[in-house]
């Protein structure tokens, strides 16, 4: 048995292709950092998003608001008007289609849709308590959607006694 040993050690050019196969290598995942920067800003904005989105709602759909109160006052009315609607001097601009009322809030780029009929299933046309859908959405600079929640306002209507 002959053993071939050569032990002229590594050339040059064995050391350069081994350097350059090692950067491409190197170069691909150092990709990788930035983009993981990226995902996770924009994981915070709409983590962010989702939370204003959330106090919103809540301030929006509780009796124990001042906002929350006149929203309730108004959906009590069978139609209510662009006066009967709480504008806080953050709420800019207000529409109505057919389908719901929209509201938009410009200290926190959202928009809320409040849906102009009751959902149903409740107990019906003389129910004493009504529930509308409420949609929040909070966009970012471009107007993209980052985060959005729902809710419902429970309106409890007032209850008439007749005297007999």
């Amino acid at each position: 048995m002959k053993f071939i040993s050569n032990e002229k050690g590594v050339t040059l050019v064995e050391v350069i292709a081994a350097i350059s196969l090692l950067s491409i290598v190197l170069i691909g995942i150092m990709g990788i950092f930035p983009q993981m920067g990226f995902i996770n800003k924009h994981n915070e904005d709409k983590s962010q998003a989702i939370n204003s989105a959330k106090q919103i709602l809540n301030e929006w759909k509780s009796e124990d608001t001042v906002t929350g109160e006149k929203v309730i006052s108004a959906l009590k009315k069978e139609t209510p008007t662009s006066i009967d609607w709480p504008i806080p001097p953050e709420v800019t601009t207000t529409s109505t289609t057919d389908t719901f009322y929209t509201f938009k809030k410009n200290d926190i780029n959202s928009e809320i849709r409040i849906w102009k009929n009751p959902e149903t299933g409740f107990g019906g046309e003389n129910d004493l308590i009504k529930t509308y859908k409420i949609l929040v959405q909070v966009k970012n600079k471009r107007d993209t959607i980052i985060g959005e929640t729902y809710g419902y306002i429970v309106v409890k209507k007032e209850m008439t006694i007749d005297a007999d």
